[in-house]
């Protein structure tokens, strides 16, 4: 027997073990609307602490308990609207939810004149 195959075979079991807990940090999904046709990539990061939808990047208050992982951010767009979203991923049931406040931050905004919220529920699928 090789005196460097207990030395190779600890160091494979190393690198197999190290490669399934990188890919349990980042879980890549599929995530379909529901009442619509509408599918979507989300990418969970336990590294980054983030999640990524369409083209936006849920950082802020990231949170990991034993039924869900979630995220906000807040944005301001045109100097008129701010915007406040949360989305939240439940495991278990591999339901995505997501929510949207749009708040007019002038008096004469063009199309709001209170705030709004709006939610949206999905179906997800591991990429």
């Amino acid at each position: 027997m090789n005196k460097h195959l207990p030395v190779l075979i600890a160091l494979l079991g190393f690198g197999l073990v190290g490669c399934s807990k990188n890919e349990s940090n980042v879980l890549n999904l599929l995530c379909k609307d529901d009442g619509n046709a509408s599918e979507w990539n989300v990418v969970i990061n336990k590294i980054s602490n983030s999640i990524t939808f369409y083209d936006r990047i849920y950082e802020d208050n990231f949170s990991i308990d034993s039924t869900s992982i979630s995220a906000e951010r807040v944005k301001t767009y045109a100097g008129n609207t701010t915007y406040y979203e949360s989305i939240t991923y439940y495991p278990q049931s591999k339901r995505l939810a997501r929510s949207t406040t749009e708040v007019p931050i002038v008096e004469n905004h063009p199309r709001l004149r209170s705030p709004e919220t709006y939610s949206t529920s999905s179906t997800c699928q591991i990429n």
